[in-house]
C-alpha cells in the first residue's frame, strides 16, 4: 500500500496492489507524489495523454473520458480525470485492476455514469468498413469524388 505526502483519497485506502501515485492539475503541474523522482514527467505525460485522448474521443463523438488503463508485461498504470485533476496510479501488473477502478471511477465522480460503448452492430450483421492499409496511399479526394 502507498500514501501521497497528503494521502491517496480514502476510496483507494488500503488497495494493496497500488505501488506509486501522483496527483497532478490538468495541465500536468505535480501536487502531491509517493515518489518525488521523475513525478513531474509522469505528471506531465499523464496530463498530455489524457487531454489528446479526450480531444480524441470528441472528434469521433464519445463520451467524456475518465478513466485510462495501460497495462504492459512489467508495470501498468490507472489514471483518472477529475474536474482539473488527474490521479495517475502504478499497479501490479500481475493483480487485478478492478477494484483500483472502481475506487478510481468514485473518485473521479464517474461511478454510475454510463459506459460509452460502440454501436450495435446490426441484426443483418453488417460490419463497418475496412480501415486503409498501410501498403499504399490513401485515395485523394478527387478519386474518391470522381468514383
Amino acid at each position: 500500500m502507498v500514501k501521497l505526502a497528503r494521502t491517496l483519497p480514502s476510496s483507494l485506502d488500503g488497495l494493496a496492489e497500488i505501488s506509486g501515485a501522483v496527483r497532478a492539475d490538468a495541465r500536468g503541474n505535480v501536487q502531491d507524489a509517493s515518489h518525488p523522482e521523475g513525478a513531474a514527467q509522469r505528471g506531465a505525460a499523464a496530463a498530455a495523454a489524457m487531454s489528446e485522448l479526450a480531444a480524441a474521443g470528441d472528434a469521433l463523438g464519445l463520451s467524456h473520458l475518465d478513466l485510462l488503463l495501460v497495462r504492459g508485461a512489467s508495470s501498468s498504470t490507472v489514471t483518472a480525470l477529475r474536474r482539473d485533476e488527474i490521479l495517475l496510479l502504478a499497479v501490479d501488473p500481475s493483480k487485478s485492476t478492478a477494484g483500483v477502478e472502481k475506487a478510481l471511477q468514485s473518485w473521479a465522480g464517474t461511478k454510475d455514469a454510463p459506459a460509452a460503448r460502440a454501436p450495435a452492430a446490426s441484426a443483418s450483421g453488417s460490419q463497418p468498413p475496412p480501415l486503409p492499409s498501410a501498403s499504399g496511399p490513401l485515395p485523394s479526394a478527387a478519386a474518391k469524388a470522381a468514383a
